[in-house]
């Protein structure tokens, strides 16, 4: 707990980031980089809320939403723990999201909250019951009126990133926390087990349900 306050405390200030925009890791999983020969392997989507940012995502254990803080806490802590470079990325609208359009979004993002997270729809190839996070992404993005995905199902983080390209900036990247190099084997180890034990829970019930929706 103290170590999660230390790591948030050492956050750089940074300005507000426009709702709508992407943030996206490279490398975060070396099974999606071989699957999709990308090094874009995970998506999400940002929007404020009262006076917090927060980071909407489809991960194992299903959508959810976190403070951006907390999000790049996560993402250098655990994540992107062994990548030796900066690794996550965000991207704006290169054209503001009307009020109207945010909220169209932001009601449909915050609907989503808790839907399991699958991968069966790129499997299958037709929509399930699951999403995974670049389908929860472009899903979301359709709501504005501004972009139209075929089939939202087959989407991943770096198709995603194709189609949107000529309407978003390009990446910019985002500094890990200084203290995060610092921190403890203790607290590294900690967190790669935890993840271990939700990746194994989820792949576990996906593969049991793998053709039952």
């Amino acid at each position: 707990m103290h170590t999660i306050l230390f790591l948030t405390l050492c956050l750089p200030v940074t300005n507000p980031l426009p709702d709508g925009t992407l943030v996206v890791l490279r490398h975060s999983n070396p099974l999606v980089t071989r699957v999709t020969q990308s090094p874009w392997t995970h998506i999400g989507v940002l929007f404020t809320d009262g006076e917090k940012q927060w980071v909407y995502e489809a991960s194992p254990g299903g959508v959810r939403r976190m403070t951006f803080s907390d999000f790049v806490i996560d993402s250098y802590s655990r994540r992107l723990c062994y990548n030796k470079t900066p690794s996550m990325y965000t991207m704006a609208p290169r054209t503001l999201f009307t009020p109207d359009e945010v909220a169209t979004m932001h009601q449909f993002a915050n609907g989503q909250l808790g839907r399991r997270y699958s991968l069966k729809g790129i499997i299958r190839d037709r929509p399930v019951e699951g999403t995974n996070c670049a389908q929860f992404v472009a899903a979301t993005l359709q709501q504005s009126g501004r972009f139209r995905f075929a089939h939202t199902f087959t989407q991943t983080p770096a198709s995603v990133l194709k189609g949107l390209s000529p309407r978003y900036e390009k990446p910019a990247r985002v500094a890990a926390p200084p203290a995060i190099a610092r921190q403890s084997w203790s607290d590294a180890t900690e967190r790669t087990a935890a993840d271990t034990r939700r990746w194994l829970k989820w792949s576990t019930w996906e593969a049991l349900r793998l053709w039952r929706d």
